[in-house]
């Protein structure tokens, strides 16, 4: 096949295999696109590059991830379908960018590698999720740095260095599983000529000094940001690194039952399966590096490269995901590549070896059959598993299907069915959730919001009551509480744990300050109704409706000048609003009158 039409063929793979995912929405992490103020304000892109730690719920510094979306914010705000495409156009060239990397090395089977993982369905995660776009980037760029050594080892020029230096400085503030870079060349330097040559060594070590150094500061950094420690002996993390390259391999070889999360399966040190996956990795290692006068050091190279590239991700450091699970199909997304390659080759040099003697059934025709059959039933994976990502709900509900212990999974997903206005369904899932994780009084703080919203209050109120009990210091409950107590007629008992509520949370303030000034307006407290849409303006200064009720406080306490004042704020804010026109004009005519 030409190179060009090889290469757009490729191209044209990895776009189909992932047309759903240009229909799907914002799911779980995505948030940060639609809530981080350094994404939506234009002059976020400065605290992106040097006060990252405004992004909330990154620890990481990898700025070029976030910088890819604030451009994207520009172009077309939180519209999902732009940055669903701007992945699948990144798969593309991470795609062409490792078949030329093959094929430069006259890899037999490059385009088979390149076609598989171009659908191959352990990438949906990093490709169909918007926030897999670390992986992406991190991808392109180190293979993009890669294809500029072989340039540069085919013709030496400054400026080709520095470039393939700069890229891999881009791949690395992208996401540090890039670090593994550098190793990448060594291994290939030994595939095609069994050495590394002084020269290479030299560059090699430059390369590895840039990655160590950016790896160490953003190490540093995410441990500053969160402290994380597991306190697993080393034993027992090289005994789980080889399970998790097992489990990364069988996915490969057979992709059934993938999954957004995984169930956080761990072995102890006295564990023989353990010990057993170890010797198997060992053997495995050992038996390719034997056999290499037969088979070449392809093999042995492509083992290493997966494992060696996987390794930033298999738990030898401590990381918040290790949490809730060893393992992530995002994180093998530029690693499989090895096995791919390794399993293209194998097949395609099989091809050539045997022959069919039966009439015209030769492997001429049998081995691209094959491998069409192969490669579209993978896409058809890919496929069905791209849908999982079309919003939060579907998002939620498959991790649940794949992985019932994922409970913070449920949690979301309670969440999501309320944000979809399916309230019954997510006060189910919330209570469901609450009987199981007895100790997680998020759940029924959530079942109350959802009785709330309802308007079934005496069972938000009981809700909230079981979540104190739980938790007795949990200020959201018991601003949840307080307001269920409102519309209860409660009010004396209401003021008490909104109350408490903004002392012990002040970020609840916005939500709770109007509630607080009714609740004091019913019970005649008039100042004190004031005082709390005050603070309420404070933190909401654009909400007319605070305005409006401030105003009417202030026409009851006979301060007209003040009041109309704020009348006419909350006009200004919101023409609409009656109650506030009535006031105003109510307290004129007061101010008026001898």
């Amino acid at each position: 096949m030409p190179g060009r039409w090889a290469g757009l063929s490729l191209v044209a793979l990895a776009i189909g295999a992932y047309l759903p995912a240009l229909a799907g929405g914002f799911v779980w992490d995505d948030v940060v696109i639609m809530r981080e103020a350094v994404i939506h304000a234009p002059g976020g892109i400065v605290d992106i590059w040097l006060a990252s730690g405004k992004i909330e719920r990154e620890g990481h510094y990898w700025p070029i991830l976030y910088t890819s979306f604030w451009i994207e914010h520009k172009l077309w705000g939180l519209e999902p379908f732009g940055y669903h495409a701007a992945n699948v156009a990144l798969h593309a060239l991470v795609t062409w960018l490792a078949w030329q990397s093959l094929a430069r090395g006259a890899m037999r089977g490059a385009w088979l590698a390149g076609a598989l993982f171009a659908v191959h369905p352990v990438h949906a995660e990093a490709v169909a999720w918007i926030m897999g776009r670390k992986d992406l980037l991190a991808a392109a760029f180190a293979l993009g740095a890669f294809q500029l050594w072989l340039r540069f080892e085919a013709r030496p020029r400054t400026r080709t260095w520095i470039g393939c230096a700069g890229l891999y400085l881009a791949a690395m503030l992208s996401k540090s599983i890039a670090v593994t870079f550098p190793v990448m060349i060594v291994l290939w330097a030994w595939w095609q000529r069994g050495r590394v040559t002084l020269h290479e060594a030299q560059r090699v070590v430059v390369l590895c000094g840039i990655g160590a150094g950016v790896a160490t500061a953003d190490y540093l950094y995410y441990r500053s940001m969160e402290t994380v420690s597991f306190g697993w002996s080393m034993t027992e993390r090289i005994i789980n690194a080889a399970g998790s390259l097992w489990f990364y391999a069988m996915k490969l070889a057979w992709p059934a039952g993938l999954a957004p999360v995984y169930a956080r399966g761990r072995w102890e040190g006295s564990d023989p399966v353990g010990w057993a996956l170890l010797a198997g990795v060992v053997a495995v290692i050992l038996m390719s590096w034997a056999g290499r006068r037969w088979w070449g050091r392809g093999p042995v190279a492509a083992i290493l490269f997966f494992a060696l590239t996987l390794s930033p991700t298999l738990g030898l450091v401590d990381f918040g995901y290790l949490r809730f699970s060893a393992v992530a199909d995002r994180f093998q997304y530029m690693a499989s590549l090895g096995l791919i390659a390794l399993a293209a080759g194998a097949a395609t040099s099989i091809r050539h070896r045997l022959s069919w003697p039966r009439g015209r059934w030769t492997t001429a025709s049998a081995g691209p059959a094959c491998a069409m059959a192969v490669l579209a039933a993978l896409g058809a994976l890919t496929w069905q598993k791209t849908l999982v990502y079309e919003d939060q709900v579907t998002f939620f509900t498959h991790v649940l299907e794949r992985n019932p212990q994922a409970f913070e999974a449920r949690f979301n997903l309670g969440r999501a069915l309320s944000e979809a206005g399916r309230l019954e369904e997510s006060v189910a899932v919330h209570l469901e959730a609450a009987r199981v994780q007895r100790n997680d009084p998020r759940h029924l703080h959530q079942a109350g919001e959802g009785f709330r919203k309802l308007g079934r209050y005496s069972e938000a109120r009981d809700a909230y009551e079981r979540a104190l009990e739980v938790a007795p210091e949990y200020p959201r409950a018991k601003g949840g509480l307080g307001l269920a107590l409102m519309e209860l007629g409660e009010n004396e008992n209401a003021l008490r744990w909104l109350e408490e509520a903004t002392h012990q949370a002040p970020e609840l303030g916005q939500a709770l300050y109007p509630a607080i000034g009714r609740a004091n307006a019913e019970l005649g407290r008039l100042e004190e109704a004031a005082r709390a849409y005050r603070l309420g303006i404070r933190s909401a200064p654009e909400k007319a409706t605070l305005h409006a009720n401030l105003g009417i406080v202030l026409v009851a306490l006979a301060n007209y000048e003040e009041g109309i004042e704020s009348l006419d704020r909350a006009l200004a804010l919101d023409p609409s609003l009656d109650a506030a026109r009535v006031a105003k004009a109510r307290a004129k005519r007061l101010w008026n009158e001898p």
